[in-house]
């Protein structure tokens, strides 16, 4: 087993995962195995539906493990990435930075919900995301490369990478 041509073939499919989701984002990825989780969440809805109003703990508890299935681009993306990791444990450290990362986020956009509703669901907003899962995307796919030539990047990839 040529282990750097499956590291290479992951890091490509991770850098394509990326540019699926940008994508996605930009409403663009229709035919790409997205829809699938649409297919669950149409399946999964009227269960939850049934479970509101939420006026009790076991029923705020079936609630939220079916909204957990709600579909997420960002989270099947990050999923396929930490499957393409060939280590269990740094593939349960991307799912755990992604929570990690998304969680401020997700607490602002929840106290300034209405505020910021009209700017991420607004062309300009979309665009930012696609541009920054873009510029992942290429550097998942040239940091090889870019360590090879610039040792400096060392200190802020301190992941295995490796260029022919």
């Amino acid at each position: 087993l040529d282990i750097e041509f499956v590291r290479r073939g992951l890091r490509v499919m991770t850098a394509v995962a990326l540019i699926l989701a940008a994508l996605s984002v930009l409403g663009r990825a229709h035919g790409y195995g997205f829809g699938i989780g649409a297919y669950v969440w149409q399946r999964l809805a009227p269960l939850g539906r049934r479970l509101l109003p939420v006026s009790s703990i076991p029923r705020a508890l079936g609630f939220g493990m079916i909204w957990g299935w709600m579909p997420c681009g960002f989270v099947y993306s990050v999923l396929l990435i930490a499957a393409a990791q060939m280590n269990p444990w740094r593939a349960a450290a991307t799912m755990t930075a992604f929570g990690l990362g998304t969680l401020p986020a997700m607490l602002a956009t929840s106290a300034s919900a209405r505020r910021i509703v009209g700017l991420s669901a607004g062309p300009t907003g979309k665009r930012i995301a696609a541009g920054a899962l873009v510029v992942a995307a290429i550097l998942t796919a040239m940091a090889p490369w870019m360590m090879a030539s610039s040792h400096w990047l060392h200190a802020w990839m301190p992941f295995d990478c490796f260029a022919d």
